[in-house]
């Protein structure tokens, strides 16, 4: 390359290439780029490479052609136009025997307004200075992990500020002597944990918790499953029952808790109207150490279809149609489709569902603040209303907070066994 004149339109007389720059060289003649803007009447022709010019070479600032116009000894050549190329277009190339017409801007235009140009008499070669960001890996990877940051700052900073430092204070007044309003705070180490162990109470309220959340979710996502596929085929009048299913849902727990109430109301309730206009006797539902939990367990029912159904009926979409096509073609019948095909495609969203029900079980609290107040007899105390009675009716923060800190951990360890058992049996599409 020792006689390849390389100049460019930006760069002045002597300037060194930018480290890194590269070069497109095509078959372009002696003649050179047309200014920017300019049309090019030719394309570009095949067959152009890339070469990487070495660091530090140096540019003129004209072609060869021009600075043999200007250099003294060159004989005083005329170097004016001919009168049959006086007219044309300046930017339009002389086609010379001997010589490939050049293959213009279409280059020159695809690496974009910062490209520089160089000139050889057979060749012209285009270089682009690199970009600062992506010649950069590790600034690039940088600055994106600091934009990700930047925008996930003021969601953790609500996350810090109201559930993890909560979580943080909880966990040291469980192992201190803590009244509601009092400024004095007492250590008392693991004397709250041994109370809670000694606590008949807390045993029975793990308990009622325990059976609410062993019955409400398998049968909550039975009868989701159960609509979704009713609901996944073509029946007239479709979304009207899909409304209809997923409408308590939108219900506020508050006022759907008044409603249950009136339902199970003695004397006047539409459900002990029916029970006595077939000779059934009255069981005073919510008065009624025997069925006050039940009672509460069929509004929680009543309540969790309709969202875990809209969540089975959108996995199902995704469902190929081709298995159960094939299925049928074998004369599987309809049930063991469902066994052997559904359940398992839907999978994630089941074990997705299952997740949710057992987190809202041990949440539960607004269902029995409005209907029972924990009662008959503590029949309907749940962990998260035992937690309110004891923190803000007995004014013990202290142990309270060992109650709240033992549910967390109690739920944790629950999710963590579901996901150990269940997780392992989710079948994700596109798995083998």
């Amino acid at each position: 390359m020792d006689d390849l004149h390389r100049c460019a339109g930006r760069m002045g007389h002597g300037d060194r290439l930018p480290r890194g720059a590269k070069v497109v060289v095509g078959d372009q003649g002696d003649a050179g780029l047309p200014r920017q803007g300019a049309r090019s009447p030719h394309r570009a022709q095949p067959g152009r490479v890339f070469r990487r010019l070495p660091a530090g070479s140096r540019l003129c600032s004209r072609p060869r052609r021009d600075q043999e116009r200007h250099r003294p000894d060159s004989g005083g050549r005329d170097r004016t136009r001919s009168r049959a190329y006086r007219g044309r277009n300046r930017h339009e190339p002389r086609d010379r025997p001997g010589h490939a017409p050049p293959a213009r801007l279409t280059e020159a235009a695809r690496l974009g307004p910062g490209a520089a140009r160089a000139f050889h008499p057979c060749q012209t070669v285009l270089f682009r200075r690199a970009d600062p960001m992506t010649s950069n890996p590790a600034r690039l990877r940088r600055n994106e992990a600091l934009l990700a940051f930047a925008m996930l700052a003021p969601s953790l900073l609500f996350l810090a500020l109201f559930t993890y430092w909560p979580i943080v204070r909880s966990v040291w007044f469980s192992f201190h002597d803590v009244l509601l309003g009092d400024p004095e705070i007492f250590w008392l180490g693991a004397e709250n944990y041994t109370r809670l162990l000694e606590d008949h109470l807390f045993w029975k309220v793990l308990g009622n918790t325990a059976f609410y959340t062993l019955v409400t979710v398998p049968v909550s996502i039975l009868i989701a499953l159960l609509l979704a596929v009713a609901l996944d085929g073509k029946l007239r009048g479709l979304a009207i029952y899909r409304s209809a299913f997923f409408y308590p849902v939108m219900i506020p727990t508050v006022a759907a808790g008044m409603v249950w109430v009136f339902l199970y109301a003695p004397g006047y309730g539409p459900i002990n109207v029916a029970l006595e206009s077939v000779g059934v006797p009255q069981p005073g539902w919510l008065n009624n150490s025997r069925w006050a939990l039940p009672a509460i367990m069929v509004m929680s029912v009543w309540k969790l279809s309709g969202y875990f159904m809209l969540i089975l009926m959108a996995a199902l979409k995704l469902v190929p149609s081709d298995l159960h096509e094939a299925a049928r073609l074998d004369g599987v019948g309809g049930m063991q489709r469902l066994i052997h095909i559904t359940i398992p495609m839907i999978s994630p969203a089941l074990y997705f569902v299952t997740i949710i029900g057992v987190l809202h079980s041990y949440q539960v609290f607004d269902y029995v603040h409005v209907m029972t107040q924990g009662g008959p007899a503590d029949s309907t105390n749940v962990l998260t209303f035992y937690i309110y009675q004891v923190g803000f009716q007995y004014q013990d923060i202290g142990y309270a907070s060992t109650l709240a800190t033992t549910l967390l951990l109690f739920v944790l360890g629950l999710i963590g066994l579901i996901a150990a058992t269940l997780g392992r049996r989710v079948h994700y599409l596109g798995e083998r």
